[in-house]
């Protein structure tokens, strides 16, 4: 594992010695040119003739400016290799005796307990919705095994998420952490209920397909509306012999019965004409939206 200074060191790091070497480099090549310009420089410069005593000065004096070339490209190079040296070993040094920790990115947040609470009882829902749902629209078609077993194992889950649920609102169990874990066990379930019923969704849209469910609902729409005019001449016949006060918690629904039989018509005509069409997906939510009204 790398250790939290090695994290805290900057990046630029790296960059800064590696400028160091370079100008390190840069002085060995400089020092290099100038002990090798003298010889170039010599062998291309005429011979001056000399004579009697001036030969031992000449020689001399060359000997002279031989040694100097050479000693001050030396020091250069020295100069160079130490300048860098020293500050390779001082960033070094201080990364090492470094304390700030490295920087990492702060992990999100937990979920609040309020917000955990909220998510499980939406997951409720919305699973008890969908198992119900799905027990109904299985009336309508003949649900081979394996979709009533995902719709079987789909309430239980069900049941056993409104179980927890049903403890953890009479306080069991008592603790933070236990009731914590209540609520991620209920929405867990939950889950599971609807991974349950998307394991036979497909099987069952293709029995809903091979068999005749819209033929099924337009026949259960006739019967609704054939009990609706019975039930509006059965409140009134009431309400004359027992009294306006006798139906008056029921003032109103047969018009919104009749209400929704309209809405089921539209659905119905709409699922039939995608049916006749071959929208199977467009036919299937006709028949459900006239299912719920």
């Amino acid at each position: 594992m790398t250790s939290s200074l090695i994290r805290g060191r900057p990046r630029h790091a790296t960059g800064h010695i590696g400028v160091r070497v370079g100008h390190a480099v840069l002085g060995g090549v400089a020092g290099a040119v100038w002990l090798v310009l003298p010889v170039m420089t010599s062998a291309t410069q005429d011979p001056v003739p000399v004579t009697g005593g001036g030969t031992v000065a000449a020689a001399q004096a060359a000997d002279g400016a031989s040694a100097t070339d050479y000693v001050l490209p030396l020091v250069a190079v020295a100069a160079a290799g130490a300048l860098g040296g020293y500050g390779y070993v001082r960033r070094i040094r201080r990364a090492r005796s470094r304390t700030t920790p490295g920087i990492l990115s702060p992990a999100p947040p937990a979920p609040s307990p309020v917000d955990v609470e909220r998510q499980a009882r939406a997951s409720l829902v919305l699973a008890d919705d969908c198992v119900r749902t799905s027990r109904e629209a299985l009336g309508y078609v003949d649900g081979g095994e394996s979709v009533v077993r995902a719709l079987r194992a789909a309430e239980t889950e069900l049941a056993a998420a409104f179980a927890i649920w049903r403890r953890y609102e009479e306080g069991v169990p008592g603790d933070d952490t236990g009731r914590r874990q209540a609520l991620v066990g209920v929405i867990g379930r939950s889950a599971e209920a609807g991974r349950q019923l998307d394991a036979g969704a497909a099987e069952f849209d293709a029995e809903w397909d091979a068999g005749d469910a819209l033929a099924v609902a337009e026949g259960r729409f006739r019967q609704l509306a054939g009990r609706t005019g019975g039930v509006a001449g059965a409140l009134a016949e009431a309400g004359e012999r027992y009294g306006a006060t006798a139906v008056a918690s029921v003032v109103g629904h047969v018009e919104q019965a009749k209400d929704r039989l309209v809405f089921a018509t539209s659905r119905l005509n709409r699922a039939r004409q995608d049916a006749d069409s071959g929208d199977g997906d467009g036919s299937r939510r006709g028949v459900r939206a006239a299912e719920g009204a």
